[in-house]
């Protein structure tokens, strides 16, 4: 099964105070900045709850990215480069992960060469020991993986974000955002997101979730 978040909208405001919904097993894909909202108008009551959790036996998984199949080349060194298409104009890669594991979101190829960075706000600037990282130039995708090798046949996942000069590093995204209160959400996964649960309601319950995700 797969869901986008319109799927997702068009249930959640069926329910009402003390309705437990039950989410197949599958993939539920926010891509960009859209999200898997439940509004502030939906809420359950301290002693109603509405919950929200996986069918039994059955993995369930919010993610904000996708894996494209990527044609890639050697760049030089143990860098690697694939042109890269966008779900949406003025969109770009916020990040990229290798499996499970993060890969530092670089502002320039020479910055990825040498593993170099600069967060922008703290005007903070190191050196990573640990390689791995990507950089997006307009065309192409940069790759330096984990273990300095070749990406060719690894699980790659890029989630997306507005990036602009002013703000290089993006705008962030959300993914499951509880706006409304008195919720319960339980034994759900989220993978590969820029920031996986957003509570902004009152009473909200989020329990035996398994999720990795970044914002940086």
């Amino acid at each position: 099964l797969q869901a986008t978040a319109a799927t997702f909208a068009s249930v959640v405001t069926t329910l009402q105070a003390g309705d437990t919904l039950q989410l197949r097993g599958g993939t539920y894909q926010a891509i960009g900045l859209s999200s898997f909202t439940i509004p502030a108008s939906l809420s359950g009551t301290p002693s109603n709850y509405i919950t929200i959790e996986n069918y039994p036996g059955e993995e369930v998984i919010f993610t904000s990215a996708n894996s494209p199949t990527l044609d890639w080349t050697l760049s030089s060194g143990n860098i690697w480069r694939a042109p890269l298409t966008l779900p949406a104009s003025g969109w770009r890669p916020f990040a990229v992960w290798q499996g499970d594991r993060f890969l530092w979101r670089y502002l320039s190829l020479t910055s990825l060469q040498s593993l170099t960075f600069t967060r922008g706000n703290n005007a903070v600037t190191g050196t990573w020991t640990v390689p791995g990282g990507f950089f997006y130039d307009g065309t192409y995708l940069y790759i330096r993986t984990v273990g300095d090798d070749s990406p060719i046949g690894k699980e790659l996942y890029i989630s997306y974000d507005t990036v602009t000069v002013s703000d290089p590093y993006g705008a962030d995204s959300r993914l499951l955002v509880l706006a409304g209160s008195y919720l319960h959400v339980r034994s759900l996964k989220f993978r590969w997101s820029n920031e996986p649960i957003t509570l902004s309601g009152v009473g909200n319950i989020v329990e035996q979730v398994d999720a990795y995700a970044t914002n940086h």
